[in-house]
């Protein structure tokens, strides 16, 4: 599971997509996110996604390298 602070993906919806905030928090409310949090509760690693790709990769990286074989 991947995961942004509220600010992170509040600033990438906007430039991604115009976003206002009260459209964001209308979104971040709805059944969707709640079923994020219960996949979240499931997953075996958490990885916060607050940096640039290039970070992300790095993270990525290292829960793969640390993960056990089967996965």
């Amino acid at each position: 599971y991947i995961e942004a602070d509220r600010d992170t993906r509040f600033r990438r919806l906007r430039m991604r997509d115009g976003i206002e905030l009260d459209e964001f928090d209308r979104n971040e409310s709805n059944e969707l996110e709640m079923q994020v949090v219960r996949c979240k509760a499931m997953a075996d690693f958490v990885v916060i996604n607050d940096g640039s790709v290039e970070a992300l990769d790095k993270k990525l990286t290292q829960v793969i390298d640390e993960s056990p074989k089967h996965y």
